[in-house]
């Protein structure tokens, strides 16, 4: 996983993730909520484009947000990803993809 940035949060905090590909790609998001022991997983049921996807943060040791994109054979896609939170922490990032690789952010605990 390619990691785009790493923040700092409060369990409570809101994440959102809003993501605009272009028509070569579709994309789904999960979030992986590391507790001692192991991980727990929590995927975004529908594709990011058509509604984003949000989750309120769990007191957890921390998350990683991830996008998983899946490209149309034979093509490059690009996607503009904002990531903000509930505390005013906000991230635009532009993103060109040759292949499948997931991307995301990690979020650590204060």
């Amino acid at each position: 996983m390619q990691t785009l940035h790493l923040f700092m949060a409060d369990a409570g905090t809101t994440v959102t993730l809003k993501t605009t590909p272009d028509a070569n790609v579709v994309t789904y998001g999960a979030i992986l909520e590391r507790i001692p022991g192991g991980v727990v997983t929590k995927w975004i049921p529908q594709p990011l484009e058509d509604a984003g996807g949000s989750e309120i943060l769990g007191p957890a040791q921390g998350h990683n947000l991830i996008v998983f994109p899946v490209i149309k054979p034979g093509t490059n896609a690009t996607m503009s990803t904002t990531i903000s939170f509930s505390d005013g922490q906000t991230k635009n990032d532009t993103i060109q993809m040759t292949d499948n690789e997931p991307f995301g952010w990690r979020i650590f605990m204060t």
